[in-house]
């Protein structure tokens, strides 16, 4: 963001301006450039590991294990699983939370599991190749 400031008189009632002169810039990075730089340095919440993958009629079931393995203590993680095709392409997917009520705070080093259902909108049991599952969220405490 580029700061300039002018020193400006006004004169008459008829309010005319007239421009005395700039006295300075200051420079920091655009907003714009600001958010692009944070946006490719990814927030590491912690990781996650899909344990075993099932269906069980309606829905594509994912027990998983995330760690914090960060050195960050959260008050909630959000874990976000992803079924897949066999071409990668997304069938659907499903969000689910350790939160601070539940669990107690989610200091370093904590371990918990989870299971995940995916439900079958619009595709079959069989279709799912595969499920990827991330942490997408976090509240810090």
């Amino acid at each position: 963001m580029k700061v300039l400031v002018v020193v400006a008189l006004v004169m008459g009632a008829g309010a005319s301006c007239f421009v005395l002169g700039a006295i300075g810039f200051a420079y920091s990075k655009p907003a714009r450039e600001a958010a692009a730089s944070a946006a490719s340095s990814p927030v590491h919440r912690g990781t996650v590991k899909v344990d075993r993958v099932w269906d069980d009629g309606s829905y594509t079931q994912s027990q998983i294990t995330y760690e914090n393995n960060t050195t960050t203590t959260f008050s909630a993680v959000t874990i976000e699983c992803i079924a897949h095709k066999k071409d990668g392409s997304k069938l659907n997917s499903e969000q689910r939370s350790f939160f601070k009520h539940e669990r107690g705070p989610i200091y370093p080093g904590f371990r918990g599991s989870l299971k995940i259902g995916i439900g079958h909108e619009g595709y079959r049991a069989r279709d799912v190749d595969h499920v990827r599952c991330t942490p997408t969220e976090s509240i810090e405490l």
